[in-house]
């Protein structure tokens, strides 16, 4: 067992092989040496002695140098051990202090995620009537104005995409809500899901100012982020006309739905091979920034974190996966989901790279890819249709790492 260690020894440091080896040079040596004391009760008494003394003293004058160097030696490889031994101990001391460092971090994401809050309604009229608002019929009360909103967003043509719908007078159960925790990603879900489809169908009434795809999944993000109210969204592009003209419209909607609380919204959620209805009752288009915007950059540092460690050396690459393991653990579908939208049609691009991109768009990292921070994403029945599926967006990855099990579901 020490003759295994030791050789892994040498083989790990070519230095402690040279010591090692004059070592046991030393100890030949030293067996000639004892060989050479107890040489005079062997030999007969005839035998004389006094022609070893030269002898002697060219074995002495041969053997102390060795001797001293060898102790030299002996005594450089302890201290150099001993090195050794306290870098091992600085290593562990740092794999220490970026494992605590990322529980403390751990536990500060979940709070985050306890402390997400958004106000909806409950509201359930007598034997569920329900007036219903679209841009075929006008009330003559105070829902004409959520009327007049939504005919500037729609045209005749998709007049199923939304409705509006307000209860009786008298309800059975007319509650304030506040969603809580986790599950407020399912209503921002909705939400971004809802902006969508609203801007995209504004877009297409445009015509002559109307923006493409990409930008208008862009504007989108940045309405569910900041909200119609937000300079962010009013200012955006330069003041592209066809993206003013949208938030506008959304703004109208969204100030008409603060003044009937009560409404409940529907919409058509589309994705490759759906079509979903879906409703919400909160106020959209007001934005989620208060909310997102320290969850991702601390979400974002977390996973910098351990990438770093790893590649200062301060934990290996199985310290590194178990560790994002845990990390992606704490995250629901809906919130690999965001994450997503946010890499893809939001302001998340640092988070991962695709070959085809411009050069200036290009992350450093793969923290999407190979630390597989989107590996439970729900691929199918869920991601609008408006935006590139993941499969797609990361076709050329998939290809190159074909045995790699890059999402869970397939």
């Amino acid at each position: 067992m020490i003759e295994k260690s030791n050789l892994q020894m040498s083989q790990q440091n070519p230095f402690i092989g040279f010591v090692l080896g004059i070592s046991k040079i030393f100890f030949l040596l030293m067996l000639f040496a004892i060989l050479f004391l107890i040489l005079p009760f062997l030999l007969p008494d005839t035998f004389e002695y006094g022609s070893l003394g030269s002898l002697g003293d060219t074995f002495g004058g041969f053997v102390n140098p060795i001797v001293a160097i060898v102790a030299a030696l002996l005594t450089f490889l302890a201290f150099y051990v001993q090195y050794l031994a306290n870098q091992k101990i600085q290593e562990q001391f740092l794999a220490q202090q970026s494992s605590d460092h990322f529980y403390k971090m751990l536990d500060i994401h979940i709070k985050n995620v306890e402390a997400f809050e958004i106000k909806t309604k409950n509201v359930v009229s007598k034997g569920n009537q329900w007036f219903k608002i679209n841009v075929e019929g006008t009330y003559e009360d105070s829902q004409f104005l959520i009327e007049t909103a939504l005919q500037r967003v729609l045209t005749s043509s998709k007049l199923t995409q939304f409705s509006l719908v307000f209860g009786e007078n008298n309800f059975d159960k007319d509650e304030t809500i506040y969603v809580k925790g986790r599950r407020c990603f399912l209503l921002m879900i909705k939400d971004l899901h809802f902006t969508l489809q609203a801007v995209h169908i504004a877009n297409n009434t445009l015509k002559e100012i109307k923006i493409s795809k990409d930008k208008a999944n862009e504007l989108a993000y940045k309405i569910f982020f900041w909200g119609t109210d937000s300079e962010y969204v009013s200012h955006t592009d330069n003041g592209n006309k066809g993206e003013k003209e949208i938030v506008r419209r959304l703004n109208w909607i969204r100030i008409s739905l603060r003044s009937s609380e009560k409404a409940k919204v529907n919409f058509n959620h589309k994705t490759e091979s759906t079509n979903k209805v879906q409703y919400f009752q909160f106020i959209p288009f007001s934005g989620h920034s208060s909310r997102l915007a320290h969850y991702y950059r601390h979400l974002y540092q977390m996973v910098k974190q351990l990438h770093f460690s790893f590649q200062n050396g301060a934990i290996d690459e199985i310290q590194l996966f178990r560790n994002l393991d845990t990390l992606r653990a704490q995250l629901s579908n809906e919130e690999q989901l965001l994450l997503y939208y946010n890499f893809r049609i939001g302001f998340g691009g640092r988070w991962d790279y695709r070959k085809d991109w411009k050069e200036e768009n290009r992350s450093d990292y793969q923290f999407l890819t190979k630390y597989r921070m989107i590996h439970n994403i729900p691929l199918y029945n869920t991601i609008s249709d408006k935006v590139e599926p993941p499969l797609n967006c990361f076709d050329v990855f998939i290809k190159d790492n074909p045995n790699f099990d890059l999402f869970e579901w397939k």
